[in-house]
């Protein structure tokens, strides 16, 4: 006599469930979302920061022209021929970043270039995606002062330094 059980099936087969229940599938999308929600502003706070820095760098090139102009002329408002420094500098120097969709222009605020000093800035284009960031616009003189302006407003020393690290 045969004492074996019965061979029976589910409706999923032989060996089981084949599939993922309810909570199975609810567990690993709140594990998804947390992981997305810790990952995304990080990766933004990642974004913010490389495109501050070439906006940076890019500063501190157009100084660099700046001090080789003024070697070149002895002012840094005209050359030699009497034109003014801003036709002059390369068109690569006067946006950030160089190639790509701007996101800061390069600017001088009127009555800060003159035949022995300067004020330049990066300035954020408004309503591109770092127009709102809290660094503003970074300011760097003839002296190699450093700053940023939110607002029309000088920021903190504190934000200076966090903001040009």
């Amino acid at each position: 006599m045969d004492n074996r059980k019965p061979h029976t099936t589910t409706r999923h087969g032989p060996k089981g469930s084949a599939g993922f229940t309810l909570i199975e599938v609810m567990i690993t999308v709140a594990i998804v979302g947390l992981l997305a929600s810790i990952a995304l502003p990080s990766y933004s706070s990642y974004i913010a920061r490389s495109r501050r820095a070439d906006a940076r760098t890019q500063l501190v090139q157009v100084a660099q022209f700046m001090q080789r102009f003024y070697a070149a002329n002895d002012a840094y408002n005209l050359d030699r021929a009497g034109n003014g420094t801003l036709t002059q500098v390369p068109a690569s120097l006067t946006v950030s970043p160089s190639d790509g969709t701007k996101l800061y222009d390069l600017a001088i605020p009127a009555g800060t270039l003159t035949a022995t000093s300067y004020v330049i800035q990066m300035v954020p284009v408004v309503g591109r995606v770092m127009a709102n960031d809290e660094c503003g616009t970074f300011t760097l003189t003839s002296t190699g002062v450093r700053g940023v302006t939110v607002g029309g407003t000088a920021g903190s020393t504190a934000l200076r330094d966090k903001c040009w690290k």
